[in-house]
């Protein structure tokens, strides 16, 4: 029961905020990012959840005033596409994120020097000393398991069924 509440919650707070609601053809999924710490070059780190399971830590840029390319987004609810094109392959994308943000994505990458506004994946952080800056680990192997996850919801017959999820990511 706490879990379909919780869930219910999730889905009103991205009615409530402008989030599309899960379609009653396509399966719902819904990310979790919640942010707990910062590094040497004050990068956000944080752990990405799906069904309160923790499955990736993520790294972003700092909070500098949203402002576009050099600042972390506003914690929120958001809804999100898939997008499989380009150099950074299979990613989720934020859609309708607040102020001049555009392309904002949860992709493979290590550093936060590697991104401007996105979240980066992995399934650790290093505090690297000598660059001091930490970086996310194995974010290519987080990535696919992520996809792997996303496309096993629903009807497996499908050969493209990230495309037919609705996908939620809440930051918090």
């Amino acid at each position: 029961m706490q879990r379909l509440t919780a869930i219910s919650v999730v889905l009103g707070l991205a009615t409530l905020l402008g989030a599309a609601a899960p379609s009653a053809q396509h399966p719902a999924l819904t990310l979790v990012i919640e942010r707990n710490m910062t590094c040497f070059d004050q990068s956000t780190m944080g752990r990405l959840l799906i069904d309160n399971v923790e499955v990736a830590k993520t790294l972003e840029l700092p909070w500098r005033d949203n402002k576009n390319d050099i600042s972390r987004v506003l914690a929120g609810t958001y809804a999100a596409k898939m997008r499989i094109d380009g150099r950074r392959g299979w990613r989720v994308e934020l859609l309708d994120v607040p102020g001049p943000r555009e392309n904002i994505q949860l992709h493979v990458g290590n550093y936060a020097s590697e991104i401007q506004g996105c979240i980066l994946v992995g399934d650790s952080i290093v505090r690297d000393s000598a660059k001091r800056a930490c970086m996310v680990t194995n974010s290519g192997a987080v990535v696919d398991s992520i996809r792997a996850r996303v496309e096993n919801i629903g009807d497996s017959s499908s050969r493209n069924m990230s495309s037919m999820v609705d996908i939620t990511v809440v930051i918090r």
